[in-house]
């Protein structure tokens, strides 16, 4: 994860870059939400993300596009369950999604760092994937 930070700190703090960036005018950013720099840039710049992917951690993918997702019938990713669940299974995942914003923190408490650097504003990755 070392050099992922290290990238998108290189990124983010290269002020000519976000600049032309900027200037270029772009209507939104598509991105890979893993690594939330492109979540961050599109804040920045005050357009919307594109996310190219499903079934990322911390169900950003769906807080993101606002579709609801509740673990009683959506399984959550690393649960390896299906949309058939037995009620155990349906416990389970209700218990997985709510230990999930607590593991989000505990994965991007790095990128929620530079995203406070980069936007000087007080917000986690979680809220940038959704905003806009």
């Amino acid at each position: 994860m070392g050099l992922i930070h290290t990238t998108a700190e290189s990124l983010l703090f290269n002020d000519s870059l976000i600049s032309h960036l900027a200037q270029q005018r772009f209507d939104a950013v598509l991105t890979d939400p893993v690594v939330p720099t492109g979540s961050l840039i599109a804040r920045q710049l005050g357009i919307p993300t594109i996310n190219v992917l499903r079934g990322i951690p911390c169900t950003l993918d769906t807080q993101s596009s606002g579709c609801p997702s509740p673990p009683s019938y959506v399984p959550r990713f690393f649960t390896g369950y299906t949309d058939k669940m037995s009620f155990k299974e349906r416990a389970v995942n209700t218990l997985v999604a709510l230990l999930e914003p607590l593991l989000c923190r505990l994965l991007f408490w790095h990128f929620d760092h530079i995203g406070y650097q980069f936007l000087r504003e007080e917000v986690g990755i979680a809220q940038v994937s959704q905003t806009m």
